[in-house]
């Protein structure tokens, strides 16, 4: 009898975090625009955790020359896949994406792994996610990236798209 408690307590403890996840159907399109390698993103939805998110999206390289996927953390390369919110006041001469209160959330897991080269006309299409919490009515958007190419060397893409929560 003990124990059968102790399991209903236990499943009284999952659901609830089961529950709370919510996500938001987005199907955005991007490509990227003149001055940049031919790429395509896809953003299809965003799930929230109390703690955690994840995003269901792919990139593609519509360009004719394989494209660099830097996997390796870097300081001078600060936006890769994750979310980024930017600040509410941009701070006079810096831009919008650089102000004191910007927050950046950091992929940690790709579900699949993520390559290290995007060849001509290849696509991932996966998962990536991260943790901690998402601020509440303030624009969030889609970063993807660090890319690397011959013609622009390091770069990255954020969505001009963004959610709320």
């Amino acid at each position: 009898m003990k124990s059968a408690a102790i399991a209903l307590a236990a499943a009284a403890l999952v659901v609830p975090s089961a529950a709370s996840a919510r996500t938001l159907r987005l199907d955005w399109a991007e490509t990227t625009s003149f001055g940049y390698p031919a790429m395509a993103f896809t953003v299809r939805s965003v799930t929230i955790r109390h703690d955690s998110w994840s995003v269901r999206a792919s990139v593609t390289n519509r360009s004719g020359r394989n494209i660099g996927i830097v996997t390796e953390p870097s300081p001078y390369l600060p936006y890769r896949f994750g979310l980024l919110v930017p600040s509410l006041e941009p701070r006079r001469g810096l831009p919008e994406t650089l102000s004191r209160d910007t927050m950046w959330r950091a992929a940690v897991s790709f579900a699949p792994k993520l390559q290290t080269d995007l060849l001509p006309g290849r696509t991932w299409r996966g998962r990536f996610s991260g943790r901690g919490t998402l601020p509440h009515r303030r624009p969030i958007s889609v970063t993807f990236g660090v890319f690397a190419s011959r013609e622009l060397g390091s770069f990255s893409w954020t969505t001009a798209h963004a959610f709320t929560v």
